[in-house]
């Protein structure tokens, strides 16, 4: 099945009740079906051809649904751009993907202006001329085949090695992670789903699920708490998506009775945990309304939920992501490879439709990720309990995850010593209250005893400010004279910097 017959269905079983709201436009089922058909016929008479590559650097807006379903049904892939993206990382992912053409909405095309384009490759802004263009283009469902195999959309994961690598996401993984959500999560044909999330991330993600049950979904530009009230009550939004710093905000709201959020019946969370202390006053402030989901873009996402039921306060575990969904296995494996009994801390490994075909151009990354068995090597360290919870305590690779974003330490590293000022540097995630964890830099510099540390840390952060996206960028720093922790083969111990500011905690992740 083609990921684009979802929408089709959707027209077919839910015809002209609104399915997206942008702003004062509104547009039906059926509407969505013929823009999302025009896009894909348009593309294919520009000359792509099914398996070609085209990026999507869209805000949340109505043309980010055209575009998606479009290159879908055209059997095109799709390869999304974070508008949070430094020009350079812009520059790599258009080059590393081959893209043959780049779909920008206007807020975002101050930001193209400074990629070097690759010759041949078509610009679209969204606007006049791509109404025009859609409106000319035909409005059958492009006669393309596909089957479970086919890529879909190329994702980038940030990795150790520095540069972001791209995730081969077929239809059939991404046709698994919405059947997961349906099963897991309960959409009802009357939801109202608010996007303040990025689209191009889970966010947009969940509007598979939304499409086929008939909810309908209201997109904002991002996150402005005033403009979320004003809706959900405007539209009786009944579910959101949010990450912890979100819903921190607006449990605050509520205490203060500047918000009302009696018609939410879900709040979906993810990409970083809520510690339980905090959970627990989420859940008395806005009732059983919570589920978690746990995944990553090798494994697409909805791979593990707590289900409302499960989120009990003082419960035992409000600090685990659930249990596995519908045809996902989890196993905890020790060094060896060999799975752990149940409670024995170990490395996560997933299996089953929803993990990636693989890295694109990658095979020896591939073969290091996915074994021989299928089993995905996530580099979360965790156990299982004798319910088949799944409980994550601490991360393999040294990622971050701050505000719902991954940071890789690596290439914040790599850029850090690239000022002339910095002789080595060591990036880890510490503890935050909002953000769950924060980028932290500790660098020894060339000449410490040259500029005052207040000047070097600010001129240091719009060092990277300028080479990575802005949530990459250092939010604390320490300057230090001794060379910095390494092993005999010069790799950076992280963990021996990491660990103090972790003492006392269960957890090693925010």
């Amino acid at each position: 099945m083609n990921l684009g017959e979802l929408v089709s269905r959707a027209a077919q079983a839910h015809g002209d009740r609104c399915a997206v709201i942008d702003g004062e436009r509104r547009v039906s089922f059926r509407e969505l079906d013929e823009r999302s058909n025009r896009f894909g016929s348009w593309m294919l008479a520009e000359g792509l051809a099914p398996g070609d590559r085209v990026a999507l650097l869209l805000g949340n807006r109505l043309e980010w649904f055209d575009t998606t379903y479009g290159l879908l049904k055209a059997g095109l892939v799709r390869t999304y751009v974070n508008p949070r993206s430094a020009p350079a990382e812009v520059e790599h992912q258009l080059a590393d993907a081959d893209v043959s053409a780049v779909v920008v909405s206007d807020e975002h095309v101050d930001l193209l202006a400074q990629v070097p384009i690759p010759d041949g490759v078509e610009v679209i802004t969204t606007g006049d001329a791509y109404e025009a263009a859609l409106a000319a283009a035909s409005p059958a469902r492009p006669p393309v085949a596909t089957d479970a195999d086919t890529v879909a959309a190329l994702m980038y994961s940030s990795g150790t090695t520095g540069r972001p690598k791209g995730v081969l996401q077929t239809h059939g993984n991404w046709l698994a992670s919405t059947t997961h959500t349906l099963l897991e999560v309960g959409i009802q044909p009357d939801d109202v789903l608010i996007h303040v999330g990025p689209m191009s991330h889970a966010s947009g993600g969940f509007s598979y699920s939304f499409l086929h049950r008939g909810g309908t979904q209201i997109v904002h530009r991002g996150f402005d708490p005033q403009a979320m009230l004003s809706d959900i009550d405007r539209h009786g939004v009944t579910f959101l998506m949010l990450v912890p710093t979100m819903i921190y905000l607006l449990v605050d709201l509520v205490k203060a009775g500047a918000a009302d959020l009696s018609s939410v019946r879900t709040i979906l969370y993810g990409g970083s945990p809520i510690a339980p202390e905090r959970l627990a006053e989420c859940l008395e402030v806005l009732g059983p309304v919570f589920v978690q989901s746990y995944g990553m873009t090798e494994a697409v996402g909805g791979d593990t939920h707590l289900s409302k039921e499960d989120h009990l306060a003082g419960g035992p575990r409000l600090a685990s992501a659930g249990r596995p969904s519908l045809h996902v296995e989890v196993q905890v494996v020790g060094a060896d490879g060999a799975p752990l009994p149940t409670g024995e801390v170990g490395e996560i490994c997933l299996r089953g439709p929803m993990v990636m075909a693989g890295y694109w151009r990658r095979p020896e990354a591939t073969a290091e990720a996915i074994d021989a068995e299928g089993w995905l090597h996530t580099g979360d360290v965790g156990y299982l309990d004798d319910g088949g919870y799944l409980f994550i305590v601490d991360r393999k690779n040294d990622m971050i995850v701050s505000g719902a974003f991954n940071v890789y330490p690596r290439e914040v590293e790599d850029a850090l010593v690239a000022h002339p000022a910095v002789a080595e540097a060591i990036v880890v995630g510490i503890p935050d209250d909002t953000f769950g964890e924060k980028v932290h830099a500790v660098v020894r510099l060339e000449d410490p005893d040259g500029t005052a540390e207040a000047d070097i840390t600010e001129a240091l952060a719009d060092w990277v400010r300028e080479r990575l996206a802005g949530f990459k960028v250092p939010r604390s720093f320490e300057l230090v004279r001794d060379p910095l922790p390494r092993n005999p083969t010069g790799k950076p111990l992280r963990r021996l910097v990491r660990e103090p500011h972790w003492a006392g905690r269960d957890r090693r992740v925010g």
